[in-house]
């Protein structure tokens, strides 16, 4: 993954304050941080579940790290436009972007994930049947994941039916993806990789869950 950053960031035909922006959003591609999975164990809940699944899956540490950085692309790319397109508050390195410039880095976060996955094969030797299943696996689920933005942003008050909706088709089936994503470089076992991605729906669901509540406390209190 090293190597493939390095041709990023002296692509000459890339705008050098373009680069600049992605890299205040993109954490994976600095040398502390790109091993999210190698190093999960010491650190967050994210990290940690997916060193447990690739631990529990016999992934090898390096391919479970290069996956981990894809899924977490997307996610920062989602938070960020999911606060643009609800409107809160911008916070953090994103405050000195407009908008505009803030949709523009989430794009460019797509894209580079997008890159990643295109060279798995080639740059990354993964298995072919796995790389392609694991393209197929990103874009379905992010198309899922847009479905339920789409519902959420259409329906200013939902029923508590679709409230369940939106939370399974946003953060569950993206938690789905991740711990389906890490196991698959380790099983192409239907059955057992089905197993991991229910496991990642429930959390993925949980968490949401806990993220509402804590929204509504806050609000109450505030």
């Amino acid at each position: 993954m090293q190597e493939l950053n390095e041709k990023i960031w002296v692509d000459l035909a890339i705008n050098p304050d373009f680069l600049t922006a992605l890299k205040d959003f993109t954490a994976v591609f600095s040398e502390e941080n790109h091993h999210p999975v190698s190093l999960g164990k010491d650190q967050n809940f994210v990290h940690q579940l997916l060193y447990w699944c690739s631990q529990a899956a016999g992934t090898e540490l390096e391919q479970a790290d290069l996956i981990a950085n894809v899924w977490i692309l997307f996610q920062n790319a989602a938070q960020l436009l999911d606060t643009i397109e609800d409107g809160d508050a911008i916070e953090g390195p994103a405050k000195k972007y407009s908008p505009g410039e803030l949709i523009n880095i989430s794009t460019g976060m797509i894209i580079l994930a997008q890159l990643v996955l295109s060279k798995l094969e080639n740059e990354f030797q993964i298995d072919p049947a796995a790389a392609n299943d694991l393209r197929t696996q990103f874009n379905r689920q992010i198309l899922i994941m847009c479905g339920g933005q789409h519902q959420d942003l259409r329906n200013h008050e939902t029923s508590l039916d679709e409230c369940w909706q939106i939370t399974e088709a946003k953060s569950g089936e993206f938690f789905s993806l991740a711990c389906y994503a890490v196991a698959r470089l380790g099983t192409d076992d239907a059955e057992i990789l089905n197993r991991y991605k229910q496991f990642g729906f429930q959390i993925g669901t949980i968490i949401q869950i806990k993220d509402d509540i804590t929204g509504l406390w806050d609000e109450n209190i505030n």
